[in-house]
């Protein structure tokens, strides 16, 4: 139980974790305490005046939050657009015969289909949790419903690793919940994208290459993904995940510009005070 208090920032845990550890340990946490302390990461997050930080300490904690954000975006994106370009091709390659993207040769596309989002859930968090302190609240709304659909396609995986195939509620089997986890992600990306664009959590432009990618990849996945009878219907499926992936690379681009030029703003006025004292 205690390493859900990693959930919370730096300066939270510098200040309260050891204290709130040992209350863990004393009175032998259970499982039903995780949500509070969920919640409680939350709320620091959200609300990090209350901890006492200096705006110096602020900037900080958002400097290293774009920088995580951009790393994970680009490389949940990537791994995105490879998964699908390469279930594509090997759809088409492999025995002449389209497949859909439970073939076996497709298997290793489908991990890099696993790890993404899990990328993905820590960039968006992690670039709400940078927006401007009045937009900070709408862009953590705008997250939980592609955060709620990358935990669902990991609950499938980990059901189909258990229960392989099998009906996991009612007549719906692990990878219809894997199916239905990755529509909720990319169709919440699609709001998520309107939400920073408004906001301006990221450049306009970035949000507007993700926004766009996720209107495509969400119409594939909306017309079917399990039946591919078709080389041009492989390309289609390939061509709505690369530009999914390729909106997240450049929300990711994005970020990590953002981060080197604040960067670069902070250090002349440490060097020179270096240098006065």
């Amino acid at each position: 139980m205690k390493a859900l208090l990693r959930l919370y920032p730096t300066a939270w845990r510098t200040r309260y974790g050891p204290e709130v550890g040992e209350l863990l340990e004393a009175r032998r946490a259970r499982w039903s305490d995780a949500p509070d302390l969920i919640v409680g990461a939350l709320d620091a997050h959200l609300h990090p005046t209350d901890l006492g930080l200096t705006a110096q300490d602020e900037r900080r904690s958002t400097m290293s939050m774009l920088r995580l954000a951009g790393w994970a975006a680009m490389l949940g994106g990537a791994l995105w657009l490879l998964a699908y370009v390469g279930v594509a091709l090997v759809a088409v390659i492999a025995s002449g015969q389209p497949r859909g993207m439970g073939s076996g040769e497709g298997s290793v596309f489908i991990v890099a289909l696993v790890v993404a989002p899990a990328c993905l859930l820590v960039a968006l968090l992690s670039i709400a949790r940078c927006s401007a302190g009045r937009h900070r609240m709408l862009a953590m709304v705008g997250a939980l419903l592609p955060a709620a659909g990358a935990v669902v396609m990991a609950l499938g995986l980990l059901a189909n690793a258990v229960l392989p195939d099998r009906p996991l509620v009612t007549d719906v089997d692990t990878w219809e919940w894997w199916t239905a986890g990755m529509v909720g992600l990319v169709l919440g990306c699609v709001a998520y994208a309107i939400v920073i664009w408004a906001t301006v959590s990221v450049s306009r432009r970035a949000a507007a290459v993700l926004l766009v990618g996720s209107i495509a990849n969400a119409g594939i996945l909306l017309t079917g993904t399990a039946g591919i009878v078709t080389e041009m219907r492989s390309i289609a499926v390939a061509a709505g995940g690369a530009m999914f992936g390729i909106g997240w690379i450049a929300v990711g681009i994005d970020a990590l510009g953002r981060h080197r030029a604040s960067a670069v703003a902070d250090g002349p006025p440490t060097r020179t005070a270096t240098a006065v004292v």
